[in-house]
């Protein structure tokens, strides 16, 4: 992963700044653009569980800017965490609450804002408490588990070390 994270950047380095210019502001308008689908997804997924009518959002574009600024926090928290972890031993600690409790009250606040039933806000918690949970389980994943795997198949075949641990271990003849 880092040495493709290396080459990305070595090759951005020799491009034009007309050329890192462009690529800047295409993938900016592709994250744009998909995070106006994701909010239009959520809104209509919402008001199916919920069995409510959804109606058309006036502000798209603004909603577009808000997730786009959360996923944002949430990968500048997940480096502030990071770096308490790995100084104190408290910071562990408080990174573990950090991260439960942050997607919980921001999924608490969006589910509000998101179509939903006559309810008051206490019924809306099982479902960020839900949320957190996942996203927890995903940095655990991402964190822990998944450099294990990269590093140790790596280890044992080499470049071709991310293939699936349920492949039967030959290599036919199509080199699949």
């Amino acid at each position: 992963m880092g040495g493709l994270i290396a080459r990305a950047v070595g090759s951005a380095a020799t491009q034009s700044t007309t050329a890192r210019i462009v690529a800047v502001t295409l993938s900016g308008y592709a994250c744009f653009l998909g995070a106006r689908g994701i909010v239009k997804v959520l809104r209509i997924v919402h008001g199916l569980v919920w069995q409510v009518p959804v109606p058309r959002l006036k502000h798209s574009s603004r909603a577009a800017l808000i997730l786009i600024g959360v996923v944002t926090v949430a990968i500048a928290l997940s480096v502030g965490v990071s770096a308490l972890t790995n100084r104190f031993i408290v910071g562990g600690i408080l990174a573990l609450l950090l991260y439960i409790a942050v997607p919980f009250l921001v999924w608490w606040y969006v589910s509000w804002l998101l179509p939903h039933g006559p309810v008051d806000g206490w019924a809306l918690i099982p479902g960020a408490a839900l949320f957190a949970v996942g996203v927890s389980l995903l940095h655990l994943f991402t964190v822990v588990y998944f450099p294990h795997l990269v590093s140790s198949k790596s280890d044992t075949y080499g470049a071709i070390g991310l293939r699936s641990s349920s492949s039967s271990g030959r290599i036919s003849s199509d080199g699949a």
